[in-house]
């Protein structure tokens, strides 16, 4: 009986030497729950965050120009990204997660069914209960479509009303403690505000800047408000993405290289595109780059949210929080 109880742990370990050897076996329980070593009582705003553009876009129609990310959103959840940059289309039914007038789906093929929001909200969900310890910062705006206020009214109705414990939706930035285990409401969208209050209105980015556009170093500032119009915040955006991916890179390392306020918002979208140059080869270009440049423990560097991200680079941004 003894040798048997021998042999079986024997195994086990050998087993379990095994999967540690496995390249991102180790590291991917730590990019499941990175979070929870940062203090309670740190603002969100102050946290390096990795991120993705377009987060819903790893099956989508025209992918050679419309595709941005190789992960599913739970993938990357699990791969550390805490920023998703969902862009939506309302329809009669629900909401389908697009990238300006392509449709993501869920599947490779184009008969595959259309990428829903509850979709997306069920992964965050599932990736929230498994890791409580961690904030997913979920920036909401229409990208197809003109419904206007009655967008967020639509979804609030749909997706938020009934699961409250699920969402962080004050007009407020919180610390880390206060969203643990929460979906973080960046709303980029206009709303009813007969209807909704600072309570239920989630932080205001519909002022957040577009930049687009070829202009070098157009960095931009917008406000964030409360309902009454008074600013409380800002929020601070490098993305500039019609410039092929070596100028794009300049500007990447320009923005990063800049003292940023952590009371404020900082994002740094790498995502670019250009007339004969496609996202994916971009993204190989300034993601490798940004591995070589390395990140400072203890530096403050905001939101970067890339295209095509890995798990490599995800680790890179947030193990910069760590001195």
């Amino acid at each position: 009986m003894k040798s048997i109880f021998k042999r079986s742990a024997a195994i086990l370990l050998a087993a379990l030497i095994l999967l540690a050897a496995v390249p991102g076996f180790a590291a991917q329980n730590e990019s499941c729950s990175w979070m929870k070593k940062i203090r309670g009582g740190t603002p969100i705003t102050a946290i390096n965050i990795p991120g993705t553009h377009d987060s819903a876009t790893q099956y989508v129609n025209f992918s050679a120009i419309s595709k941005t990310q190789e992960l599913s959103v739970y993938q990357q959840l699990c791969a550390g990204v805490r920023f998703l940059d969902i862009r939506l289309e309302k329809t009669e039914d629900g909401f389908i997660a697009v990238h300006s007038a392509a449709d993501c789906r869920e599947g490779k093929s184009v008969f595959s069914e259309k990428l829903t929001a509850a979709a997306i909200i069920a992964d965050c969900r599932k990736f929230l209960k498994e890791n409580p310890s961690e904030t997913i910062l979920f920036k909401l705006k229409e990208d197809d479509g003109d419904a206007g206020k009655a967008f967020y009214s639509a979804f609030y109705d749909l997706y938020i009303r009934n699961s409250r414990s699920l969402w962080y939706i004050k007009n407020a930035i919180p610390t880390l403690g206060q969203v643990r285990g929460k979906i973080v409401l960046l709303r980029q969208t206009s709303i009813d505000e007969t209807r909704f209050s600072n309570n239920t209105s989630g932080i205001d980015f519909s002022h957040c800047p577009y930049i687009g556009g070829r202009d070098r170093n157009d960095f931009r500032r917008g406000e964030i408000t409360k309902l009454s119009g008074k600013k409380y915040a800002s929020v601070y955006v490098q993305d500039t993405y019609k410039l092929e991916g070596s100028r794009k890179l300049e500007e990447v390392r320009s923005f990063l290289g800049k003292k940023l306020n952590p009371s404020e918002f900082n994002i740094c979208f790498t995502s670019c595109t250009g007339m004969l140059v496609l996202p994916e080869t971009n993204a190989r270009i300034i993601n490798k780059a940004l591995l070589e440049d390395g990140f400072e423990k203890g530096r403050y560097y905001g939101i970067i949210a890339a295209d095509f991200i890995t798990e490599e680079l995800s680790a890179a941004i947030y193990e910069s929080n760590f001195a």
